[in-house]
């Protein structure tokens, strides 16, 4: 019989490791969970382990972290791989998903919907999609950005943002031949910053405290 697969949510930014450091964003069942799981498949397998760390606090690891095993599945995985990565899972050994995806593109479209007529078109894989599927009716494109992991190929060669909101990783506004706006986080103060930069209340005055810009 198949074993369960949950889906687990990371964190979002850096979390002090202390007693109760995910209950404001994970319940306790949930963290309970993840401590008795033994094969996670997530994005990155460094920021999964740091996160099973923060879950040990408070629960203790059914087994040594360096016994857990940790498979990636991002962009990078071929798709002959895939079926590797659900063999423990059709084996019967229950296995979490750790999701590190950012602000849901709802959130976002929400808040720009405040000053826009916004039509919010998502991608499940930036190296499939077709930029030339949006519309070509002459409205203005803003992509806005909410993983850590830098575009491939396609994207780059292809897509023609009239705007980039690089809303997490820095680095992805070298991706684009396009002006770009960068929050280092999409909590509510920034995208409540963003739009009142958009509407001309504010100037981006920032500075990027990183090489290469």
């Amino acid at each position: 019989m198949p074993g369960t697969l949950f889906l687990i949510p990371n964190t979002l930014g850096p979390t002090d490791a202390q007693p109760g450091a995910l209950n404001h964003v994970l319940p306790g069942q949930v963290q309970a969970l993840t401590s008795q799981l033994g094969y996670f498949v997530a994005e990155n397998a460094k920021t999964a382990r740091a996160f099973l760390k923060l879950v040990a606090i408070d629960h203790p690891l059914a087994r040594p972290l360096q016994e857990i095993r940790i498979a990636e599945l991002n962009v990078n995985t071929p798709a002959a791989a895939l079926s590797a990565l659900l063999e423990p899972l059709l084996a019967g050994e229950d296995a979490g998903l750790v999701s590190e995806a950012g602000v849901p593109a709802a959130g976002i479209a929400a808040s720009l919907g405040r000053l826009f007529e916004v039509d919010l078109v998502t991608f499940a894989d930036a190296e499939s999609f077709d930029w030339n599927t949006l519309p070509q009716d002459g409205r203005f494109t803003i992509l806005a950005s909410t993983s850590r992991r830098r575009y491939g190929d396609n994207a780059r060669k292809n897509w023609r943002p009239d705007l980039h909101l690089a809303l997490w990783n820095p680095y992805q506004a070298l991706d684009f031949d396009a002006p770009a706006l960068m929050t280092y986080g999409f909590a509510a103060p920034a995208l409540d910053a963003v739009n009142a930069w958009l509407a001309g209340e504010i100037e981006a005055e920032g500075r990027c405290p990183v090489p290469g810009f």
